[in-house]
């Protein structure tokens, strides 16, 4: 799967922040000790991403907010590292 292919087609409506860069990754969120699993779909990421690809997201552990970064692993097991 593309960066493209998980994109919404119609963005939700959200004030705050938006993506800033989308890329593939090879990291597994597993087996690094600093990513922790949500067990929700943030509104971050479901106002611009396709929920029904999205298989699971990963968010950093620690840092501020303004160095927050996710990765979204897709249906078909692509890694994806999004960047606000």
């Amino acid at each position: 799967m593309t960066a493209k292919e998980l994109l919404r087609l119609h963005p939700g409506t959200r004030c705050g922040y938006e993506p800033h860069s989308i890329s593939t990754t090879c990291l597994v969120p597993e087996d690094c000790g600093f990513l922790r699993r949500l067990l929700r779909i943030p509104p971050k990421i479901a106002a611009y991403f396709c929920r029904a690809k999205i298989a699971d997201v990963w968010k950093t552990r620690y840092g501020s907010e303004d160095c927050a970064y996710y990765i979204v692993r897709a249906t078909d097991g692509t890694m994806f590292y999004i960047d606000y």
